[in-house]
């Protein structure tokens, strides 16, 4: 193994410096081929668009443009990596209101090297419309899409700002009361929220200012009624009396979730007697706050008892 590879050193080092000259030979053949070998590339540029003072156009004109260069394969490739624009000045004609057609030329390619040439350009022409430029003031409506959670309902929504200022073609602008923001999604919400949305303008209208607006989504909880039929009334702290009736109805309402949450059996209401009792009975209001009374116990929040029925009750010791 030790021989072979002494050949081989050997072999590879014979004449090394005519192995070294025709590597250099072979890369110089390379790169003038590269550098003389015509070939075409089609790019995509920026166009910069230069408007008459004070007019645009009603539709937005493309930002893009494909352009066929043609040249040396070696300064093609460079150009890829560079940042071609084209300016073209749609008012250099003197260009009023009304309807135009605009011929685009690769000559008007900015930036090219002295070996490549602009051989044609994909839209050749642009048709569009010029229009005075307007601005107009227009309040802001939220779309709103999407239930909140069960039990929960929206209350209100608010954008701020409420007004903002937009800018375009007077064709389109002169009409123009309102804009409406793009969806906000409510969608299972349980809280109140927060969202920063754009707005969905009309083509070619921009807004002056910030992009976004800020949508405040405000939430309630439904309010529904449920009646306990059957709830049984206890005298609460004191053993041998007895009530009449035994059961009340209770009228109840609030947040649907909270009060769909709620037993029957965990309904009871109570009787609050004199800690001396003198009398050997009492009539007893559920609508009384002090002294002799009776209260509905009813755990849910937000939940509140409307009316019991009867409102009184007579409690007697046998």
């Amino acid at each position: 193994m030790r021989k072979l590879l002494r050949r081989m050193g050997r072999a590879i080092l014979r004449n090394w410096h005519y192995k070294v000259l025709a590597v250099l030979v072979a890369l110089v053949a390379w790169w003038y081929v590269q550098a003389s070998d015509i070939d075409n590339a089609t790019l995509r540029v920026e166009v910069e668009w230069l408007m008459p003072q004070g007019m645009v156009t009603t539709e937005p004109l493309p930002s893009t443009v494909l352009v066929t260069v043609s040249g040396p394969r070696n300064a093609l490739r460079r150009l890829r990596e560079e940042e071609l624009r084209m300016p073209v000045d749609v008012g250099g004609d003197g260009s009023t209101e009304g309807e135009h057609t605009i011929e685009l030329e690769a000559s008007d390619l900015r930036g090219l090297p002295t070996t490549v040439t602009g051989l044609d350009v994909r839209p050749p022409t642009l048709r569009f419309t010029l229009d005075e430029v307007d601005t107009r003031k227009v309040t802001v409506i939220p779309t709103v899409i999407g239930e909140p959670l069960e039990g929960w309902a929206v209350e209100e929504v608010r954008v701020d700002p409420g007004v903002v200022d937009v800018r375009g073609p007077r064709v389109r602008i002169e009409t123009m009361i309102s804009v409406e923001t793009e969806p906000i999604d409510v969608s299972g919400l349980r809280h109140d929220r927060r969202f920063q949305v754009r707005l969905q303008l009309p083509r070619g209208v921009e807004v002056l200012g910030p992009s976004q607006v800020e949508a405040r989504v405000d939430l309630e909880p439904q309010v529904e009624a449920r009646v306990f039929s059957e709830v049984p009334v206890y005298v609460r702290g004191a053993t041998g009396w007895e009530v009449e009736p035994g059961v009340v109805r209770v009228h109840a309402e609030g947040p649907a979730a909270s009060l769909r949450q709620i037993r029957d059996r965990d309904v009871v209401s109570q009787v609050f007697l004199p800690d001396v009792a003198s009398r050997g009975s009492y009539v007893v209001s559920f609508d009384e706050s002090e002294g002799v009374r009776a209260e509905v116990v009813l755990r849910g929040e937000g939940v509140r008892v409307v009316k019991v029925e009867p409102s009184e009750v007579r409690v007697v010791r046998p």
